[in-house]
């Protein structure tokens, strides 16, 4: 089954203060992962979305987190015991959620355009990864 997780990297000082793992607001977090449940349900949305990436890499396992200025992808494919990491820089003003939706978008369409020119799925996948 094709997993995709979401973390928040920890800042650089160790403390790592609590953020909404969906848009990355620090304000009246609490104890809680989300901000709110609208959020929560956005990202999840936007992650189911987007899993025919994931589907088409061959990936068993993915997970994106990000920090104030990256997005990066994680995953690890069947048969295979090295994890590919995709970084995509964020945009000021955009939720991460957005941002990874953008990065899912360009793979994709990488992998559309050479699947479309070699008319092989394998081609497609080795050459975005």
């Amino acid at each position: 089954m094709k997993q995709l997780v979401v973390r928040n990297m920890i800042e650089a000082n160790g403390k790592g203060s609590r953020r909404c793992l969906a848009c990355g607001t620090t304000s009246n977090m609490g104890r809680r992962r989300y901000c709110s449940l609208e959020c929560r349900k956005r990202l999840h949305y936007k992650l189911e979305v987007r899993t025919g990436l994931i589907k088409a890499l061959n990936a068993k396992y993915a997970t994106f987190y990000f920090s104030d200025v990256m997005i990066i992808l994680d995953m690890l494919l069947y048969g295979s015991d090295e994890i590919f990491s995709f970084f995509y820089p964020r945009t000021p003003g955009k939720k991460p959620s957005e941002d990874f939706s953008s990065m899912a978008d360009m793979l994709g369409n990488i992998w559309w355009k050479e699947k479309k020119r070699t008319n092989k799925r394998y081609l497609a996948t080795h050459h975005v990864l």
